[in-house]
């Protein structure tokens, strides 16, 4: 399943999620345990932001995971 937020992220920053389907997965879990799929991408989006590199970047899962 593909999460649009972080399709809009890429186009924002020009670079590709290496591990986007992984960390859509890990998205959709938190939502379904009553996380805001919103307030998850915010996260991504802050995390590339402060450890932006051109082209491709793989986001920790860990900072969806840690989520409490």
């Amino acid at each position: 399943m593909t999460i649009d937020e972080l399709d809009l992220i890429e186009k924002v920053y020009e670079l590709k999620i290496k591990n986007k389907k992984e960390l859509a997965e890990e998205i959709l879990k938190k939502s379904n345990e009553g996380h805001d799929i919103l307030f998850l991408c915010t996260i991504v989006n802050s995390w590339i932001a402060q450890n932006y590199k051109p082209g491709e970047i793989k986001v920790p899962l860990n900072i969806i995971k840690n989520v409490k």
